[in-house]
């Protein structure tokens, strides 16, 4: 550094000039942060100013004075005293900074560590039900929702907090959303009787037997079926037993005393084209029915269809036994007949096959002169079936 007065080179850390005696003219890189910790540090800049016997004002005194070059030792004390300042100035710097950074780093570490809490809490499911649970204390439903909603993201198997919620809803008349949530519950746990509880007697408010019904067949726990007791009627029971008969058959139905049957014989809905049931079905034509019958209790609760298949397939009666069996006579003789129950007996004398237009048979019959050929039948008057014909020769020669 050079002076600004003769451009002498200047000694580092000189205050004037050693040859031409002038005061040198130093201006410090300004520094914000300097003043601001100067300031903390409490200098008064304008007092230094005036201790500085190198100020502008003295400059100009002294410039007006003759030039006296200083003393050594005065310029090695005030060198010393700078130091020692400027030490002092700097520790006390070095302090307030170290109390900022603290300061800083504990603000940092406070923010990390509620932010650590907050994103703890955040992924508790505890945490979601417990604040919950404060909140219902205070009556705000909805914050107890949205934390129940958000330990639920969570945990979408948590039944515990399902209940909570739905009950939340109950009390609200939201029974839809009530509904959803214990139907939720079932498909997580199928065997969970207080689920059941609940939707049964949300249904029974409803009166929708039907949805009842329906949920019986959800679970195959004993203690969920025996919830259903009271909402089961029970399927109509037949007699005979379904299957193939070769006579008119009479189908009875039997259900409990305070229920109505309702059949049909054609396979279709009895629910929905059904004749109530009163006296016993009579099957008398040879064809198959397919009988459907369903009970219904005075609350509308049906019971399972029943279907069975009975197939009418009528047997044919057995040929009419006659006495005597053909033969030559030469006495007046009479002969019988006999048949099956519910059979009529037919017959002819001249060969041809006889037929309900054929000469009834109701006594004895005299056998006629000559040689003839006697052909009998039996019909079954309830089924119309026809026996097998009989037929032999009678040869009767009176003396």
């Amino acid at each position: 550094m050079k002076c600004e007065n003769c451009g002498a080179e200047l000694r580092e850390g000189s205050v004037y000039c050693m040859v031409c005696g002038k005061p040198v003219q130093i201006v410090p890189d300004y520094n914000a942060f300097d003043d601001y910790l100067d300031n903390l540090v409490g200098e008064d800049k304008s007092s230094s100013i005036e201790k500085n016997p190198y100020n502008s004002k003295n400059t100009i005194k002294q410039a007006q004075q003759p030039v006296k070059r200083p003393v050594k030792d005065h310029k090695e004390d005030s060198k010393v005293k700078t130091e020692v300042v400027k030490k002092k100035k700097q520790q006390k710097k070095m302090i307030i900074i170290s109390v900022i950074v603290i300061i800083i780093a504990l603000i940092i570490l406070t923010a990390t560590i509620t932010a650590n809490i907050k994103k703890q809490h955040d992924n508790s499911v505890d945490y979601q039900i417990k604040m919950a649970k404060e909140s219902l204390k205070n009556g705000d439903t909805d914050d107890a929702v949205s934390y129940y909603d958000k330990a639920l993201s969570l945990d979408s198997d948590n039944t515990d907090v399902r209940f909570s919620l739905a009950e939340i809803y109950m009390d609200q008349k939201d029974i839809d959303a009530a509904k959803i949530l214990y139907q939720e519950i079932i498909s997580i746990d199928p065997d969970n009787v207080e689920a059941y509880k609940a939707l049964i007697s949300t249904y029974e408010d409803e009166k929708d037997y039907d949805a009842i019904v329906a949920l019986s067949n959800e679970s195959d726990s004993s203690d969920v079926k025996k919830l259903f007791d009271p909402y089961i009627v029970d399927e109509p029971q037949f007699s005979p037993a379904a299957g193939k008969y070769e006579e008119v058959t009479d189908v009875r139905i039997k259900a409990d005393s305070d229920v109505k049957i309702y059949y049909t014989l054609d396979n279709s809905d009895p629910k929905e084209n059904g004749k109530i049931y009163s006296n016993p079905i009579h099957l008398d034509c040879e064809r198959t029915y397919k009988v459907k019958a369903v009970a219904v209790d005075s609350r509308g609760i049906y019971s399972d269809i029943v279907s069975k298949e009975y197939k009418i397939e009528f047997k044919e009666p057995d040929a009419p036994v006659v006495d005597p069996d053909g033969g030559t006579f030469g006495a007046q003789s009479y002969i019988t007949m006999t048949a099956e129950d519910n059979c009529k007996i037919y017959y002819t004398w001249d060969g041809s096959d006889p037929d309900e237009s054929s000469s009834e048979y109701t006594e004895p019959v005299e056998i006629p002169v000559g040689n003839n050929v006697l052909s009998v039948i039996a019909i079954d008057q309830t089924t119309g079936k026809c026996s097998d014909i009989y037929r032999n020769r009678y040869e009767f020669y009176a003396n």
